[in-house]
């Protein structure tokens, strides 16, 4: 639902405590990203700011709220890395959260 385009079969889950903002071009690499609330399912995109490397929300390091996931798709060096949930420590405890998900 948040990346209709994806295409690819890489998908994985990592346990962070914060994540660090990096929603733009950078040579050759850009990270995709939005926040999804783990319950609804609802997307959140991220602010016109946040994609603007001229502005400081797009370096911003956030802790990741229970609850809520942090989808990044990434494309490192033109090639397409597929996408990463990023939760709390807690919410990776909670089995129906990832289960969901899939």
């Amino acid at each position: 639902m948040a990346y209709p385009d994806y295409q690819g079969r890489l998908f994985k889950v990592v346990e962070r405590k914060s994540y660090h903002m990096q929603d733009y071009w950078d040579e050759g690499s850009r990270y995709y990203c939005c926040a999804v609330d783990l319950k609804t399912g609802q997307i959140i995109p991220p602010s016109s700011d946040s994609r603007n490397p001229y502005r400081d929300a797009a370096h911003l390091s956030f802790d990741i709220p229970t609850g809520v996931g942090i989808l990044q798709h990434s494309i490192v060096c033109g090639k397409d890395r597929g996408i990463t949930l990023y939760v709390a420590p807690q919410a990776a405890l909670q089995e129906n959260t990832v289960k969901e998900l899939e």
